[in-house]
């Protein structure tokens, strides 16, 4: 796609010319043709993500369940109780954007939130969780 856009730029097509030949959005075509139009996406993207998160790790109490760390949001982990009842990683819920909310609160509710730390104890067998454990911190 972007080589077909490069070239008809070149030939002296306009946006909206570009739009109507190959079928794809003024955004595609921008992303393409404006040099930091990729870092503005991305970084609009990766605020987005980062603010999803924030919300979903507020709603369960925004620390580790074991050790109360709440300094950076990014190192705090979804783990799921009972491995056997998870139906998708959370994180697919924030970066794919094809669950619903409804599902999204139902599978956080398999979880608890811990930190990074916390997380690799618990996949070590460090600390042990059941899985009837309630994740109220």
């Amino acid at each position: 796609m972007k080589e077909q856009i490069l070239k008809l730029r070149s030939e002296g097509k306009s946006y909206k010319q570009i739009k109507s030949i190959l079928g794809c959005s003024l955004s595609t075509i921008c992303y393409h043709l404006q040099p930091d139009q990729k870092q503005k996406v991305l970084k609009r993207r990766n605020k987005y993500r980062y603010d999803k998160k924030t919300v979903l790790k507020d709603s369960v109490g925004g620390k580790c369940r074991f050790c109360g760390y709440n300094k950076y949001q990014g190192a705090l982990h979804f783990h799921h109780i009972d491995p056997s009842q998870k139906k998708f990683p959370i994180s697919d819920a924030v970066n794919s954007g094809k669950y619903s909310q409804e599902e999204v609160e139902a599978e956080i509710k398999k979880c608890v939130l811990v930190c990074a730390n916390c997380h690799a104890e618990i996949h070590a067998s460090l600390i042990e969780l059941k899985s009837g454990a309630s994740i109220q911190t």
